[in-house]
């Protein structure tokens, strides 16, 4: 970061009332005074930056004038290459013995819980990525379509029907036991047949 540069080349701006003040103006010629925020750092100079050394004491018993600019108008400025100036402004608190120390514009805060930029971006995908791992999913259009041209009902039970299907269904008991045959010629093989298919009516599991 540079260094403060307050060392005034150039008069600071004065009006023809003789109140001389560092401002800004924009192009419907409203004015503003720019200030700059800067911090003390290890070394003990001024710098504009966000690090100040919190352990330096503030020392504000001055020791030399206030920069002076040729008419005698005295203001604390910084300068940059080009001239322009801004009125330096360092941020101070006080600690808990009630003296005033260094602070920092903004405390550090914990970011453990958030992602760094390049961290975020191998998050994501690009868009060629994003389009070939969606080929095996259907669009939102594709699915309306689909739906739209469900099956045809009429070839469906309803709930009602398959009930009423199944409340017809057999009532029968269980049939008396068969032995198994022992016939040794046709005769008696077609006794024993029809002796199973008497008690299978019997039973109500086959029809007279």
């Amino acid at each position: 970061m540079p260094d403060l540069n307050n060392k005034m080349k150039y008069p600071i701006e004065t009006d023809s009332e003789g109140m001389a003040m560092v401002v800004d103006e924009d192009s419907a010629g409203q004015k503003a005074i720019p200030i700059v925020f800067v911090a003390k750092e290890s070394d003990g100079k001024f710098r504009h930056s966000n690090n100040p050394d919190v352990t330096k004491p503030i020392n504000n018993k001055m020791k030399t004038d206030i920069e002076e600019d040729t008419r005698g108008k005295k203001e604390v400025v910084d300068e940059d290459v080009n001239g322009v100036k801004a009125i330096p402004f360092t941020l101070v608190k006080k600690d808990e013995s009630g003296k005033f120390v260094y602070t920092k514009f903004v405390e550090s805060a914990d970011l453990s819980n958030y992602y760094t930029k390049s961290e975020a971006d191998s998050k994501f995908i690009d868009a060629s990525e994003l389009e070939n791992s969606l080929g095996s999913y259907y669009t939102k259009t594709e699915v309306d379509s689909l739906v739209s041209a469900k099956a045809d009902a009429s070839s469906v039970y309803t709930k009602t029907e398959v009930d009423s299907k199944l409340a017809a269904k057999l009532s029968a008991s269980q049939a008396e036991a068969q032995a198994d045959s022992s016939a040794e010629d046709v005769a008696r093989l077609v006794a024993d047949f029809n002796a199973l298919l008497a008690k299978l009516r019997a039973a109500g599991i086959m029809a007279e």
